[in-house]
């Protein structure tokens, strides 16, 4: 037989019950903010912490009123606090792909998540794949040496 978690009952452990509401919602991560927490003023916001009368905001009969008290108050610190930075997505794209190799790339990752599905079952999709696979290796290897050549003739220019 399995006890109570906090023990048992007759030893005055508090029971702690939440009710927690949850709405999902996509956000776009190319317009969030976020905190900063690395330029965050800590000091300042444990000096703010320690002025508050925390038994006169959380003086409360529901602890569900006294956790949302706290969570605001908590957030509106930190908003004063902590900077926020904009979340910035950054294009990494390579300088040697191309658009042919964009378009053989995104040809095999629809074909890995198309066999995939399917166990790789098909014998003709499996090939197509790996045949997509090697075509795509052998043109990056190309891409990347006419890469470094562009590169190497650029600067070496002798006049």
């Amino acid at each position: 037989m399995i006890g109570a978690p906090l023990g048992k009952a007759r030893q005055a452990h508090a029971v702690v019950e939440f009710v927690l509401h949850l709405n999902s919602s996509k956000t776009s991560e190319y317009g969030s903010t976020r905190f900063n927490y690395t330029r965050g003023k800590y000091s300042e916001l444990r000096m703010a912490l320690s002025l508050i009368n925390w038994e006169v905001e959380l003086d409360t009969h529901n602890i569900n009123e006294a956790y949302d008290r706290f969570i605001q108050i908590y957030n509106c610190l930190c908003s004063k606090h902590i900077p926020k930075s904009r979340n910035t997505v950054r294009n990494f794209k390579l300088p040697w792909m191309t658009s042919e190799l964009v378009k053989l790339n995104n040809k095999r990752k629809r074909l890995f998540v198309h066999n995939s599905r399917t166990n790789w079952s098909s014998a003709s999709n499996v090939r197509i794949f790996r045949r997509t696979l090697k075509k795509m290796t052998y043109k990056i290897k190309a891409a990347i040496i006419s890469f470094e050549r562009r590169i190497a003739f650029s600067k070496n220019q002798k006049q």
